[in-house]
Protein backbone atom coordinates (compact mmCIF):
# COMPACT_ATOMS: atom_id res chain seq x y z
CA UNK A 1 0.00 0.00 0.00
CA UNK A 2 1.31 3.44 -0.94
CA UNK A 3 1.02 5.85 1.98
CA UNK A 4 1.45 9.62 1.68
CA UNK A 5 3.80 9.61 4.67
CA UNK A 6 6.26 7.60 2.55
CA UNK A 7 6.05 9.93 -0.49
CA UNK A 8 8.80 12.44 -1.23
CA UNK A 9 6.21 15.09 -2.17
CA UNK A 10 4.60 15.24 1.28
CA UNK A 11 5.49 18.53 2.94
CA UNK A 12 4.88 19.91 6.40
CA UNK A 13 1.65 19.17 8.24
CA UNK A 14 0.32 16.75 5.61
CA UNK A 15 0.40 19.03 2.56
CA UNK A 16 1.18 17.54 -0.86
CA UNK A 17 3.62 19.55 -2.97
CA UNK A 18 3.70 17.52 -6.17
CA UNK A 19 4.93 19.48 -9.23
CA UNK A 20 1.67 18.76 -11.09
CA UNK A 21 -0.07 21.09 -8.64
CA UNK A 22 1.82 24.01 -10.18
CA UNK A 23 3.73 27.00 -8.86
CA UNK A 24 2.48 29.39 -6.21
CA UNK A 25 2.32 32.76 -7.96
CA UNK A 26 2.90 34.64 -4.72
CA UNK A 27 5.91 32.82 -3.28
CA UNK A 28 7.30 31.18 -6.43
CA UNK A 29 7.46 27.90 -4.52
CA UNK A 30 5.47 24.76 -5.18
CA UNK A 31 1.70 24.94 -4.89
CA UNK A 32 0.36 22.70 -2.14
CA UNK A 33 -2.91 21.08 -1.15
CA UNK A 34 -4.03 18.83 1.66
CA UNK A 35 -2.85 15.29 1.01
CA UNK A 36 -6.28 13.91 1.92
CA UNK A 37 -7.88 15.97 -0.83
CA UNK A 38 -5.28 15.03 -3.41
CA UNK A 39 -5.68 11.34 -2.63
CA UNK A 40 -9.46 11.70 -2.65
CA UNK A 41 -9.95 10.39 0.87
CA UNK A 42 -11.55 13.62 2.09
CA UNK A 43 -13.20 16.28 -0.06
CA UNK A 44 -12.88 15.74 -3.80
CA UNK A 45 -10.90 18.28 -5.79
CA UNK A 46 -12.67 20.23 -8.50
CA UNK A 47 -10.53 18.78 -11.30
CA UNK A 48 -9.81 15.06 -11.56
CA UNK A 49 -6.50 15.77 -13.32
CA UNK A 50 -5.21 17.45 -10.15
CA UNK A 51 -5.63 14.32 -8.06
CA UNK A 52 -3.21 11.59 -7.13
CA UNK A 53 -6.24 9.44 -6.39
CA UNK A 54 -6.64 6.36 -4.23
CA UNK A 55 -4.24 4.54 -6.57
CA UNK A 56 -1.48 7.03 -5.64
CA UNK A 57 -0.44 7.61 -9.25
CA UNK A 58 1.87 10.52 -8.25
CA UNK A 59 3.58 8.50 -5.50
CA UNK A 60 7.38 8.57 -5.45
CA UNK A 61 9.11 6.95 -2.48
CA UNK A 62 11.29 9.04 -0.21
CA UNK A 63 15.00 8.41 -0.70
CA UNK A 64 16.36 5.96 1.84
CA UNK A 65 19.49 6.85 3.75
CA UNK A 66 21.75 3.90 4.49
CA UNK A 67 22.67 3.32 8.12
CA UNK A 68 26.37 3.23 7.22
CA UNK A 69 26.10 6.75 5.72
CA UNK A 70 24.42 8.06 8.87
CA UNK A 71 27.05 6.48 11.13
CA UNK A 72 29.86 7.91 8.98
CA UNK A 73 28.28 11.37 9.17
CA UNK A 74 27.87 11.11 12.95
CA UNK A 75 31.48 10.00 13.43
CA UNK A 76 32.69 13.19 11.68
CA UNK A 77 31.08 15.40 14.35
Amino acid sequence: MKLCKDCKHLGLAGWCQHPKLGINTVTGGPQSARAGQIRGTQVRCADDWTRCGPEAIWFEPKPVTKLSEVLAWLSQK
